[in-house]
């Protein structure tokens, strides 16, 4: 006891000798005097406010975090002071949580003070938005709004400010009013404040009246809520007319506060804009549908539509998805939703038989006549339809048969206005398209335009239908669909159709239905390659407790196998629940002794450790002194730390002196996790090796140590991390991220020991004399792009497990993250288990990086089972932050721009600066603010969708082809002249027989040539061999023909 009491009075020496309030260690006290919220600490802080500067703002926002009503007096004190932007938001937002009628005067000063500003938005929505708060049934507030109202000048923001504020006064007759302006952007603030003031709303919303109707009359004994709700539907109903004129915003807005309300002409209204061919319309009522679909009752037309609906990209499909399942796993059930869910689930069912009908009658028996077609127009007319819409075939037709010069760039504009990106996979198909587009024959030009036009879309958009119900099916488990999906794939088994056999096979595999289990394991056991590789993919997806035994049985029939797929099952087998499994341990060991392959044995110790045998300690010490691979040191370490996270029955001493002696090892991951090992069995002395690696001041070191060690609830590792919160370590926010997970007692006694530490410095000061002393801080201002990843579902992945398994998991979302950050030259600045944040110089650097995350994630979520699929949550924002080294210290900033309610798991957000940076290559759209920021937001934001490459790829390959036309065309020409001098010179008959003869014989050989190019092509698919062997044959052919005319000459 008497060493652990020294060890941490050391540390506590240490802290009090090294530390001198420097501005970057005061920011980070002020963050743990925030976070135990004292009266002590709120001393400290108020004492703060005088120094002026960063050290103000810092201390201002902790102050706002106590949400302390004695505080509101000082607050409006300080709203009227010379403060930064930034310090009046952190004020506003604090006020906005009181309703106390002395606030609304310095708002009201403040509001006037910016009214002739334009470049401080989110300050002046942040201050109506309190009014909002507070002015209920306050006279003097609504002479205010109406002055804005009132004056035809308002600027925009003022006037959605006053208009969204004026709900509070709950007079439905003022909106009409303003609606009857007829006013677009009026309309859409109406729209928008009746939609917030909606969702406030505590009624039950289900409606069933016709409020057009002659006959209609109000209904009796109404709340007063109630009646407000009935009047608010009543002003939609009347502006149903005017629909059609409105913009899209304010058509999005209108459909948000019809939904709200569960209006019961919302249906008509909604689909018509799903009907609409407005595709920024269509996708944002899909937006406004997820948002609100729980408040609708019975939404049988809109489902019957979204199931029906046509849509030009996958996102839209996800959407509709997400749409239904959020509808089926979020309202409460009550016994009618449980009979429209059935009735909903049959279907559902009974729809995919019927589209899969008609799609193998209609398109998969018909296909054969495509099989006719050259390969190379098989390609081009799989592109468009894959790419293209009906718009923009018929007008790529059109300019087919064009006579226009620039017919060939015509064709590629038409092309360019709908696809922005061509994959790798798709160049190919490309360049056979711009080959057809730069034939000059006329006939072939119409040719192709016919063959092109008997593009049907409707193959696309069915199989598009179907798919989506798959995935419909799979994400809500409809067992009742389990026999429709195995008929599909018994079909497609024998008549391929890559995207539905997907689409059904991982529903079924979803469904954990064990005639897919079987099926999967006959494709592992006795499938082709490809199929061994599809079962690989699919076995992650079951949970059926049957997969163990599947996969032990195949590993011991390939357990010297070194090849991707005994990897990969080896991989799987880790990841089950096989904790006290002697069969699974068994095969795991044998793996280690006898499978040459390092990664396979690396995967087979982490087994071990999951499988949790107390003996098995004893076993792994013992292959640790064996190996001299590093990784697969690592792994031992960890296995033990697994096997200690899961059994109690472990002798602490002996495992104490095993891994003592792993502290000599060179590899610092080993040392980490030996660290680990030995402070949770109460080793005081692994703090000085830990020390030891944090000092080094190599932040991915310093980071990877606190994921291992962030759940340690010890008195000398938090004081340790206080002892870190220094500027030359840069790391003050991830610090705070892990002590904010301490219990108020702990947090205490680091709040007493950092009170008196301000004492010691603060001089003393006599009554009535007030410290003005500005301290300067080492923090710059810059503009730079901020990349934020989060985890959305990280509370609940991470619910249930063991502290080896939190470590596995922070290191799962590490791998997924970091790599691409720095892959792409962005620095982190801060992360904490499930965040983190990162700056890049380049915004464009920050939009790759996002873009990677999202396809690690999506590449993960395809190897685990359904319910450990992580969501992401990417936001790539450019600004002005403030930065001290690499860490951004920007609490406002990083607060305002992030919304958990919008469909956006596993999407990259970038708000409008980079957007509009980025925006020639890069394309994004727009999504509806009203929902994503809600009332609050200090800028735009939209979803990134593809890069933008189309044009700079098809413009270099027409311009290859065109240079090879011409030397092409520069040859003939030069044949020619050469025929005709010979034709019209004075020849011999026997010459002119010779030169007769020698063109017969190119003719002959052409056709020869022709044949071999067709032979090539139906015998071989590799089309870059098949390239390169006609371009040798036609090059074969130039020469005799350059040849022969050299010989005519002569």
């Amino acid at each position: 006891m008497s060493d652990e009491k020294n060890f941490l009075q050391t540390i506590k020496l240490e802290i009090s000798r090294n530390f001198r309030l420097e501005p970057y260690e005061r920011k980070a006290f002020h963050r743990i005097l925030g976070l135990v919220k004292s009266q002590q600490g709120k001393d400290i802080l108020l004492r703060e406010i005088e120094k002026g500067g960063e050290i103000r703002q810092s201390a201002i926002s902790m102050l706002a975090e106590f949400k302390d009503i004695s505080l509101i007096d000082l607050f409006i004190q300080l709203l009227e002071k010379d403060l930064s932007d930034d310090e009046k938001i952190i004020i506003l937002r604090f006020l906005s949580e009181f309703n106390d009628e002395k606030i609304l005067t310095p708002v009201i000063n403040l509001i006037e003070k910016h009214k002739g500003k334009r470049d401080q938005e989110y300050l002046i929505k942040t201050a109506f938005y309190v009014l909002k708060q507070n002015g209920a049934g306050r006279s003097e507030l609504q002479q205010f709004l109406h002055s804005f109202i009132s004056d035809q000048n308002s600027p925009d923001l003022f006037l959605a400010g006053a208009i969204n504020t004026l709900s509070v006064f709950r007079n439905i007759s003022i909106f009409e009013d303003l609606l009857k302006r007829n006013n677009d952007r009026i309309s859409y603030y109406v729209f928008s404040s009746l939609y917030n003031f909606n969702l406030s709303l505590k009624v039950d919303t289900e409606d069933e009246d016709d409020y057009s109707s002659s006959e209609w009359t109000p209904p009796k004994n109404l709340t007063p809520e109630e009646e407000l709700l009935l009047q608010i539907k009543v002003l939609l109903g009347k502006m149903t007319a005017r629909f059609d004129d409105f913009s899209v915003d304010t058509k999005v807005a209108y459909l948000n506060a019809m939904l709200s309300c569960n209006h019961r002409e919302s249906v008509i209204y909604i689909m018509k804009a799903l009907e609409s061919k407005n595709l920024e319309l269509v996708k944002n009522t899909l937006y406004s549908l997820y948002s609100n679909i729980i408040y609708l009752r019975s939404p049988e037309k809109i489902f019957r539509s979204l199931i029906s609906m046509s849509v030009e990209s996958d996102w839209y499909n996800d959407l509709i998805v997400e749409i239904f399942t959020k509808y089926f796993t979020e309202r409460s059930v009550s016994r009618s939703d449980i009979l429209f869910r059935d009735k909903q689930y049959g279907n559902i069912t009974s729809t995919l038989e019927t589209f899969f009908e008609n799609y193998r009658r209609e398109f998969m028996i018909p296909d054969v006549v495509e099989k006719n077609f050259p390969e190379s127009f098989r390609n081009v007319r799989q592109y468009i339809l894959r790419n293209l819409d009906p718009e923009h075939k018929r007008r790529l037709v059109t300019a087919f048969t064009s006579e226009a010069k620039t017919r060939v760039r015509d064709m590629i504009d038409v092309i360019a206005d709908w696809v922005f990106f061509v994959k790798d996979e798709e160049r190919e198909s490309v360049s056979q398209l711009l080959d057809l587009m730069l034939d000059e024959d006329r006939v072939s030009q119409e040719n192709s335009a016919a063959r092109i036009d008997s593009v049907n879309f409707e193959k696309r958009y069915l199989q598009s239908r179907i798919v989506r119900l798959c995935n419909i099916i799979s994400s809500l488990k409809i067992e009742g669909a389990a026999k429709s999906l195995v008929f599909i794939y018994n079909y497609l088994k024998k008549y391929p159709d890559k995207e539905i056999f997907e689409a059904a096979v991982n529903a079924l595999c979803r469904m954990n239905y064990s005639y897919m289990l079987s099926e999967v394991e006959i494709m592992l056991t006795a499938g082709s390659p490809e199929e061994q590789e599809l079962a690989v993919q699919l076995l992650p997806l079951f949970t059926e407790k049957r997969l163990t035994n599947i996969l032990v049985e195949f590993l011991k029939q390939n357990v010297t196998s070194e090849n991707p797929i005994t990897a990969g099952i080896t991989s799987i087998l880790a990841g089950q629940d096989i904790k006290s499994n002697i069969n699974t341990v068994a095969i795991f060991k044998e793996l280690i002794e006898k499978n040459p392959d390092t990664a396979i044995k690396q995967t087979a110790i982490t087994g071990i450790g999951h499988c949790a045998f107390t003996e098995d300690i004893d076993y792994l010490n013992n292959l640790f002194h064996k190996f001299h691979d590093q990784k697969l040191k690592e792994s031992i370490v960890k296995a033990i730390a697994s096997i200690m996270a899961s059994r109690g029955d472990y002798n602490k001493q002996s495992l104490g002196k095993i891994v003592q002696e792993y502290l000599k090892d060179p590899g610092i991951k080993v040392r980490i996790f030996s660290c680990m090992i030995l402070i949770r069995l109460g080793n005081k002395d692994a703090f000085r090796s830990i020390r030891e690696m944090l000092i080094i001041k190599n932040k991915g070191i310093q980071r990877e140590i606190l994921s291992i060690l962030r759940d340690i609830r010890t008195p000398d590792f938090y004081f340790f991390l206080v002892s870190l919160l220094r500027e030359e370590f840069g790391i003050s926010m991830d610090i705070i991220n892990v002590l904010e997970k301490l219990p108020q007692e702990d947090l205490k006694e680091l709040e007493t020991f950092i009170i008196n530490m301000f004492r010691k410095f603060e001089i003393p000061q006599g009554i009535g004399v007030q410290q003005k002393e500005v301290i300067k801080v080492s923090a710059e201002k810059k503009q730079c792009t901020v990349l934020l990843a989060g985890i959305e579902n990280f509370s609940t992945i991470s619910a249930g497990l063991n502290f080896f398994q939190l470590i596995e998991l922070y290191m799962t979302i590490d791998s997924l993250i970091l790599p691409a950050i720095g892959e792409n030259s962005g620095i982190i600045s801060h992360k904490d288990s499930h965040y983190v944040a990162a700056v890049f110089q380049d915004s464009e650097n920050a939009v790759k990086a996002g873009s990677a995350v999202i396809s690690n994630i999506e590449a993960f979520n395809k190897s685990v089972a359904f319910d450990r699929r992580i969501a992401g949550r990417i936001l790539v924002m450019t600004d002005n932050f403030t930065v001290y080294d690499d860490e951004v210290v920007e609490p406002v900033k990083l607060m305002i721009n992030s919304n958990q309610s919008m469909p956006l798991s596993n999407s990259l957000i970038l708000d409008s600066v980079t957007e509009e940076a980025l925006r020639d290559g890069y394309y994004a759209t727009s999504i509806p603010e009203l929902l994503y920021s809600n009332e609050l937001s200090d800028r735009f934001h939209l979803e990134f969708v593809t890069p933008v490459n189309f044009r700079n790829i098809t413009f270099a390959m027409l311009q290859a082809k065109e240079e090879e036309i011409g030397k092409q065309k520069e040859i003939k020409a030069q044949i020619d002249a050469q025929v005709k001098m010979l034709s019209t010179g004075n020849r011999s008959t026997t010459s002119i027989a010779i030169a007769g003869e020698l063109e017969n014989v190119g003719i002959k050989m052409k056709g020869m040539i022709d044949e071999i190019e067709a032979y090539m092509n139906r015998r071989s698919t590799d089309r870059e061999l098949n390239r390169s062997v006609r371009q040798m044959l036609l090059n074969v052919y130039n020469l005799y023909r350059v040849e022969i005319s050299k010989l005519q000459i002569k």
